[in-house]
Parts: C-alpha cells; sequence; structure tokens
C-alpha cells in the first residue's frame, strides 16, 4: 500500500515538474520569438533608414533582453546614422540663409545618400534651384542697372538678389557702387546749385559735368545745366549793363558803346 502511494505521489511530482518545464519552454519560445522579431523589424528599419523606428525597435528587443549585443549595435548605428543627418540637414538650412549654395547642396547630396528620396532634402533642393534662378535674375538686371545709370534700380535689384542669396560679394559690391554713384550725385548737384547761389559758374559748371559722367542724359542735372547758363546769361549782361551806365555816367561813351 505504502509502495503505492509512493509511486502515485512520484508520477505526480513528474508530472507537475514537467508542466512546469514545458511552460517554461513556451515561456522561452515566445521570448525568443518576440526578440527575433524586434530584432528583425530594427534590421529593416535601419536598412530603410528609418531610424527613430531602428531605436524604438532596438529599444523593445532589449527589454526582452538587456543583454542583446545585436540589439545594442541597431540601436548605435541608428543613432549614429540620425545624429549625421539631422546635422546635415541643419548645416544645410543654415547654408540655405546665408546664401552658400554650394555648401547646402554639398550637405543634402550626402543626406540623400543616406536617405533616398526623403521629402524634405528634396524640399530643400528645390528652394535652392529657386533662390539660385531668383540670384542670377536679380543680379543680371543690377549689373544692366548700374551700367545704364538707374542707381535706385541697382540698388533695389542688388538688394533682392541678396535676400535670395545674403552676403553675395557680387551684389553687395553692385549695389555699393551704386549707393556711392547716388551719394556722389547728390552731394555734386548740392554743390552746383550752392555754387549757382553765388553767381560761382565756372565751380557750379564743374559739378555739373561731373555729375553729367555720373548720370548722363538726366533729365534733372540736364535741367540744372541749363538753369546755370540761363543764370550766367542773364548775370553777364546784368554786369555789362551795370558797367555800361557807369561808362555813360563818367562820360566814357566809347567804352559804355562797347558794352551790350
Amino acid at each position: 500500500m505504502r509502495g503505492r502511494v509512493g509511486y502515485v505521489v512520484v508520477v505526480a511530482a513528474a508530472v507537475a515538474l514537467t508542466a512546469v518545464i514545458f511552460h517554461l519552454s513556451r515561456q522561452m519560445a515566445e521570448k525568443k520569438r518576440r526578440l527575433l522579431s524586434a530584432l528583425t523589424k530594427a534590421e529593416e528599419a535601419l536598412k530603410e533608414a528609418r531610424w527613430h523606428e531602428a531605436i524604438k525597435r532596438a529599444e523593445e528587443a532589449l527589454r526582452i533582453n538587456k543583454h542583446s549585443a545585436r540589439a545594442r549595435i541597431i540601436r548605435r548605428k541608428a543613432e549614429k546614422r540620425l545624429t549625421r543627418f539631422q546635422n546635415l540637414i541643419t548645416s544645410a538650412q543654415k547654408a540655405v540663409r546665408e546664401g552658400r549654395f554650394v555648401k547646402a547642396l554639398d550637405c543634402l547630396s550626402e543626406a540623400l545618400r543616406m536617405r533616398p528620396g526623403d521629402a524634405g532634402v528634396k524640399g530643400l533642393k528645390d528652394e535652392i534651384k529657386r533662390r539660385t534662378e531668383r540670384y542670377h535674375s536679380m543680379v543680371a538686371v543690377a549689373e544692366q542697372a548700374l551700367k545704364a545709370y538707374r542707381y535706385e534700380d541697382a540698388i533695389r535689384y542688388a538688394g533682392e538678389a541678396l535676400k535670395a542669396k545674403p552676403r553675395d560679394p557680387k551684389a553687395r559690391s553692385i549695389r555699393a557702387k551704386a549707393q556711392e554713384c547716388e551719394k556722389r550725385l547728390a552731394e555734386l548737384l548740392g554743390q552746383a546749385r550752392a555754387f549757382l547761389g553765388e553767381n560761382r559758374f565756372a565751380e557750379a559748371a564743374k559739378c555739373i559735368e561731373g555729375a553729367l559722367k555720373l548720370k548722363p542724359d538726366d533729365p534733372e542735372v540736364l535741367a540744372l545745366k541749363r538753369e546755370a547758363a540761363e543764370r550766367e546769361r542773364e548775370y553777364r549782361f546784368a554786369k555789362a549793363l551795370e558797367a555800361a551806365k557807369a561808362a555813360l555816367k563818367q562820360g566814357r561813351h566809347n567804352e559804355a558803346l562797347r558794352h551790350p
């Protein structure tokens, strides 16, 4: 009787142990399956340059098995590539703002090699293309305006070029030249008018000629030139008439006749 009871106890213990082992095996198999699934998804995301997803899946794998070297490697690679990609985009955006389009395109080309087809990168490249076209267009018309002595237009168009490509030396040079010409022109016209007010016609004429060199055929300068010539004639006539009257008063008739 005792032997039979003991036998039953042993069998029951064996069955219970088998059940525990079976349960543990199933748990381990499920854990292994989940780990493999997370690692597979992480590797796929890494390969497709979906680095945020790769990091998320690698961390999921590490929660299942914190000692997984494979998960750590995937996470490290994804973090490194994500950081590099973000730095490239930041550098490209800064370069675009500063008008350094070659630098921006270099950064974006590398970013596209890391993540082909990225919409954000393509958008930045399109923006650079638009700004480059705008820049070349505005610089061309600014140069034409400067050559045609249309300084206000040159300043405006050069400013538009600088909006597209800030710090550009060519556009800045055009604008600076036009501004200097505008400033010098205003100075010469002001000096000419001041000299005319003092009846210093030679000095006024010199200033007017200088203004015409800066802006030939300018209506304002030409009008001032005509005004200066008319005022000089009137002044000389008045002086001659005054001299003739003085000569007549003094009885110097022959001298008086020589004056107009």
